[in-house]
């Protein structure tokens, strides 16, 4: 994949049988921003859709269940990965996330994998020098 320089949220709903959709794009210097970029225009499109008559009075008419907020473990995380790359991988559980650190050096073919596999899974990765890792948040909305 290239980089992306642009990221684009559509949401929408109907109203009397027409499709009502909003769109946001943002442009997006640094992909390490790309998951927060993306929550924050998704909040943006809930703001709005949330606003209309025809959805507040949908949702007056649901009564929302409360969810089971199951929370993800290290060996969940860990059957996402091939034995190859579980090999070349720490894993390990921090108080939100479960935090995935590379035991030697990965390569653009290992990283690349790794990277869609944790975004996949809701997660992200943190470059911090020495102390860069992936992270996936423990918490299942």
């Amino acid at each position: 994949m290239g980089k992306v320089k642009e990221l684009r949220v559509r949401k929408g709903f109907i109203r009397k049988g027409i499709r009502v959709e909003y769109t946001v794009t943002a442009d997006v210097d640094d992909e390490q921003d790309l998951f927060a970029a993306k929550e924050r225009l998704e909040g943006i499109v809930d703001g709005w859709i949330s606003s209309q008559p025809e959805f507040k009075a949908a949702i007056q008419t649901v009564k929302p269940q409360p969810a089971k907020k199951a929370e993800t473990t290290v060996e969940e995380v860990k059957k996402k990965f091939p034995e190859n790359l579980q090999g070349l991988l720490k894993f390990a559980d921090s108080t939100e996330y479960v935090v995935i650190e590379p035991r030697q050096f990965l390569g653009a073919e290992n990283f690349a994998e790794i990277a869609r596999i944790v975004r996949e899974a809701g997660g992200d990765y943190v470059s911090a020098g020495k102390e860069s890792h992936f992270r996936i948040p423990k918490k299942k909305v």
